[in-house]
């Protein structure tokens, strides 16, 4: 009986299929799928450090499969159809770009993406597992905080001058709202 049992399991462990490695990433790669689990994005070291440094459950950002994508944040899980072929996130807090516009926590901004560029943050801290920060950013016709546009005279020359403070080539802002009186030549 006993051997019979034996040599049963080992007829099913026989036929079974090896467990397939998946590879691991640097940062600033993403690793594209036909399909894919949560032990398959746990398995890549750069989406561990949202865990380890925050001690968050769940990987935060983009996942990329073949025909979508998934933004997910804390109780936010958005799954989204952008130009898969150009689509790329960004290697700025909740930001990506596809050849239509700009995605913001998953969120779409139809906008043309020439000039686009992160001027600053705006950081939010509670608490460590609640900082986070909120990009402010430019393309050369518009300038928005996080998904909020914001009103710019010239968006293609704002730039950041400290952490608080950003201009363009008429106004001094501290974030997005203008300081009167001020003499953006001398800065």
């Amino acid at each position: 009986m006993n051997r019979l049992l034996l040599f049963t399991l080992l007829l099913v462990a026989c036929k079974q299929k090896p467990v397939e490695q998946l590879p691991t990433t640097a940062e600033k790669e993403v690793v594209v799928q036909d399909t894919i689990t949560v032990s398959d994005i746990h398995r890549t070291d750069s989406l561990w450090s949202s865990f380890w440094e925050y001690k968050r459950p769940y990987v935060e950002g983009y996942i990329i499969n073949r025909d979508y994508a998934i933004y997910q944040e804390k109780d936010i899980r958005k799954i989204i159809k952008p130009d898969m072929a150009s689509f790329v996130p960004l290697n700025v807090s909740r930001l990506a770009k596809d050849k239509n516009g700009i995605y913001y926590q998953g969120d779409f901004i139809k906008i043309d993406t020439t000039g686009f560029r992160v001027v600053g943050f705006i950081s939010h801290y509670y608490k460590p597992s609640d900082y986070w920060e909120e990009p402010i950013w430019r393309t050369h016709k518009q300038a928005f905080r996080g998904k909020k546009q914001i009103n710019i005279s010239d968006p293609a020359t704002f730039e950041s001058v400290t952490t608080c403070y950003f201009k363009d080539k008429n106004y001094l802002y501290y974030y997005d709202q203008k300081v009167e009186g001020a003499d953006v030549a001398t800065l």
